[in-house]
């Protein structure tokens, strides 16, 4: 007995041991590569927020946005959306230092393949500047059509309060034609820009 419980022993230490040099590897792996990733992203972001607000010169943090941050949920609640959260806003400067929009980073959940990230640009009549996709894990061929320009271009230079989803044609500024067989998709990434809407209105709302 005593010689069947060893020759499981040895193989046993051997996994365990093979495992957690494993562990170690990818553990220090990842923390060597875990700060150029996070620096490679926020450069990608900080390049859509010029994308999405070309008219911008800069774009800074105020007081104003960081306490209606803390208020969002409520903020998009009382728009009746969910599933949906904006995760960073910047006011748009112009060159001589007036607020002309805002740029943010908003997270649909509703998203059939995963969240879906968008940077967004939206100027202070409420019109959409720019949209970018930071995150877009959709169905190939279909639901990652939604970053073609055909799809998204839609948003921009309209006023709307909020959009809707139509299949089809659209028959008003406010109706976005859906990406065919991705209407999930459609939905998910107009969310994302009506909560963008709704807080920039917010805002809006607080400078006024």
């Amino acid at each position: 007995m005593a010689k069947k419980n060893e020759s499981l022993f040895a193989p046993a230490l051997s996994l365990f041991l093979v495992t957690l040099v494993a562990g170690l590897l990818l553990g220090a792996v990842y923390a060597v590569t875990k700060e150029p990733i996070e620096q490679r992203e926020q450069q990608e972001k900080e390049e859509a927020y010029q994308t999405v607000c070309a008219n911008a010169a800069s774009f800074v943090q105020t007081e104003e946005i960081t306490a209606l941050m803390e208020e969002q949920e409520r903020i998009l609640e009382e728009e009746g959306l969910t599933k949906v959260e904006i995760t960073e806003c910047m006011a748009a400067l112009s060159a001589d230092g007036e607020v002309i929009g805002y740029v943010m980073t908003s997270v649909s959940h509703a998203g059939y393949g995963g969240d879906i990230e968008i940077a967004l640009g939206i100027n202070t009549e409420g019109s959409v500047t720019g949209l970018e996709f930071l995150t877009l894990e959709e169905t190939a061929g279909l639901g990652m059509n939604a970053q073609k320009a055909e799809f998204k271009d839609q948003y921009l230079n309209r006023t709307a309060e909020s959009f809707t989803v139509v299949k089809g044609e659209s028959s008003s500024e406010e109706e976005i034609v859906a990406v065919s067989s991705a209407t999930i998709t459609s939905r998910a990434v107009t969310l994302a820009v009506n909560a963008g809407l709704a807080f920039a209105r917010a805002l809006q709302e607080v400078a006024e």
